[in-house]
């Protein structure tokens, strides 16, 4: 980190000027683009789990008013498969049923509207993870060998502009 310090010191300001005309610049002719796209690491169920209580509590109170304490759901949630969309559905039925005492008619309504939304909350099962692969959602994935003919191709936009114009961030003498 300090060495990054080091090298920001020696940038002048006509360096930054000349780096925003050639290379973000819509009108540059070395202007680039990148796109980069990150995909998350696999999780574990028991990684997930935790934020599947919060949501459990959060839709139990909003769409019940059904107040739940953390270690509550926890520990109904114990035993499930968090994988298995009907074993969450069959343990939130038993806490409601056993330990808030809501009544079966109830906690039928309550489950039809949280299933959507728990299918959200739950992690992909492994075996579904395997099965997508890229361009299953529309994604584009091409190897480029002619970068300049591939950057001709590419449709441009217009691209950033600052705020202000360069020219006012100009250093000049202090105005009183």
């Amino acid at each position: 980190m300090d060495e990054d310090v080091e090298i920001l010191k020696t940038l002048t300001k006509q360096d930054i000027v000349d780096f925003y005309g050639t290379f973000v610049d819509a009108t540059s002719s070395r202007r680039s683009k990148a796109s980069v796209q990150m995909h998350a690491a696999a999780v574990t169920p028991e990684d997930r789990k935790p934020g599947l209580v919060e949501a459990l509590i959060q839709f139990l109170s909003a769409a019940a008013g059904v107040v739940s304490e953390h270690t509550e759901v926890t520990k109904a949630l114990e035993g499930a498969d968090i994988n298995n969309t009907d074993a969450v559905v069959s343990a939130v039925h038993t806490f409601l049923r056993d330990v808030k005492k809501v009544e079966e008619a109830s906690i039928h309504s309550i489950l039809e509207r949280g299933r959507e939304a728990l299918v959200g909350a739950i992690p992909v099962k492994k075996a579904d993870e395997e099965k997508l692969r890229p361009g299953d959602f529309g994604e584009v994935f091409e190897t480029v060998q002619e970068v300049v003919a591939w950057k001709a191709s590419c449709r441009v936009s217009a691209g950033p502009r600052p705020v202000k114009p360069l020219v006012e961030f100009e250093s000049t003498e202090v105005k009183l």
